[in-house]
Formats: structure tokens, sequence, C-alpha cells
């Protein structure tokens, strides 16, 4: 008698990598309720000038990957803005029904319905996995895209070997005026997904533009992967009525600190109610708690 062999394709490749990756997601992310705390901040960049600025400090409340995200509850902290972030956002990011001159010329919309932080986390493709994101399309089926993945380089995080796939547009796919680049960090053990970049180019009479940049990172804690920082970018060119300018929009948060599994749940009537913008939330700044704020931080925005 022999024993028993079994036979199988054991090959890796990108696309198995991500497939792989995806059908963890549910194991390696939590399905219990966490909080995390972090901060958040927004600003427009036009032209060269930084016009408006805002950042708060956020608890978050999620009720574990298994459960929709719009369960999870933020509560503010803090918040603070400089003194013409009011006057810009209603410039160049709300428009009202009444406003039929303001248009959006290139680009990528700035008007949302609700704040800023729940239209960023919403545009998160691993929390989100079977929603539909914005540009990167059902996360679930984002290994059958027509995209081509190639493994970049593998990469030692913590002693643990990484693979890193990069993607852009198949041959058959690939147009001249558009340009799709991005990057997905995949741990070989356990196909834990530790980053995932999107960059979303369009070429404009000859001048290439960014249009559209995601960024999400998780590390393990608790022998679970948690978000630990995300950015959502995206340029428009606007026609206000009475001039038309070009803006890049940034949206960013940094997590600080993770509960799990025992936590202090944030109460109903502390919830951010999620159709108000933070400049809205009516809360006064407290020098304080910024002077005693433990982030690790630049002073200024970085990206460009």
């Amino acid at each position: 008698m022999l024993n028993e062999i079994i036979v199988s394709d054991d090959r890796i490749t990108a696309r198995r990598l991500i497939s792989n990756a995806v059908e963890r997601i549910d194991k390696n992310c939590p399905n219990k309720p966490f909080v995390i705390e972090g901060y958040y901040r927004d600003y427009l960049k036009k032209e060269d000038d930084y016009i408006s600025f805002l950042e708060s400090a956020l608890t978050v409340q999620d009720p574990g990957i298994n459960k929709p995200d719009s369960k999870t509850k933020v509560r503010v902290n803090q918040v603070r803005f400089n003194k013409n972030y009011i006057e810009n956002f209603r410039k160049y990011c709300k428009k009202d029904e009444s406003d039929t001159i303001k248009e959006i010329m290139e680009g990528f919309s700035p008007f949302v319905n609700g704040n800023e932080f729940t239209n960023m986390k919403s545009n998160n493709p691993i929390r989100n996995h079977s929603t539909e994101i914005p540009i990167v399309g059902l996360f679930d089926q984002f290994y059958m895209s027509n995209l081509k993945f190639e493994i970049a380089y593998n990469i030692s995080v913590d002693g643990r070997r990484v693979y890193v796939i990069h993607f852009e547009p198949s041959e058959m796919f690939k147009y001249h005026y558009v340009q799709v680049v991005g990057e997905v960090y995949i741990r070989e053990d356990d196909y834990a997904i530790l980053k995932f970049e999107y960059k979303y180019f369009l070429s404009l009479f000859r001048e290439k533009k960014k249009l559209y940049e995601l960024n999400v990172e998780y590390r393990e804690y608790q022998g679970k992967m948690f978000l630990n920082y995300i950015s959502f970018v995206n340029y428009f060119k606007i026609y206000t009525g009475d001039e038309i300018a070009e803006l890049y929009q940034y949206r960013e948060f940094f997590v600080n600190d993770i509960h799990f599994p025992k936590f202090e749940s944030i109460r109903e009537k502390e919830a951010l109610d999620d159709t108000i913008p933070f400049h809205e939330y009516g809360m006064e700044s407290d020098p304080d708690f910024w002077n005693n704020y433990n982030a690790v931080l630049l002073e200024k925005p970085f990206k460009n």
C-alpha cells in the first residue's frame, strides 16, 4: 500500500497572493468591536499655497470587520481650524441645491454628503472589501480586474516575509492619457495586507495630473490587523462663478492607540452626526489639549 499523495499547484503568483489576501481579510482583521484613537486632518492646496487646514482628535468605535462600516461610531474629542477654513470650504467644497453656477470642470468632485472623515474612511478597500469603492471598485474582485499584477520584490517586516506586488493597466487596456499605478504589501505566512497604494493620473493637453491617490496601512495588534493610517487625495478644477480654480484636497487619519478587546464604548449622545462637517460641530478648541497631545506629526502638510 502506498501512502496518500496530494497533488497541488503551489506556484506563487501575484494574482493568487491578492486573492488569498482578500479571502483572509475577515480572519486577519478583528470580527469583534474595538476602538482606535487617532488624529485627523484635512487641507486644501490651491496652486502652491495651502489655503485651509483643519485637525481633530477622534475616537472611533468599529463594530468589527463582519459588520457594516455604517455602524461605526465616531467621537470628536477636539477640533480646530484656521480662520479661512469655513470660507474656503463653502467656496470650493460645498454646493447647495440652489447653487446652479458652481461646476466641476475636471477631476473628482469635492462635494460630499456628510463630514469629511466619514467620506474618507468609506474609501478604505480593506475595511469595506465587499463594497464598491470609487475608482478601486470591489476589492473582493480586485485580483480579477484588467490590471497587470507582478511581484516586484519582497521585504522583511518584523522578521516576516512580505511580498510587494506592483500593479498597472495591462497592455490591452493601457491608454496613453490614463495611468494607474499602485502596490499591495502582503505577508507571506498569513496573507495579511499591510499596505495598499493606488494612484490615478490623467494627461491633459500634455500636462500630467494626479487626479486621485489612496494610501492605506495596517499593523498587527493582539494577533489581528488594525488600521494604522489612511489618506485620500483628489484633484479638481472648479468654476465658482467668479473664478476658475485648481485645487488638491487632502484627508488623512493617523492611528495613535488601539483598544482591543476591552474598551470604553462611545455613548449614543457622544457619537458624531455623519451629516455634519467638522467645522459645524460647535466645539471650542482647548489649547491645553493640543499642547499635551501625544502625536508625532509634522507641523505642516507634507504631501505635494
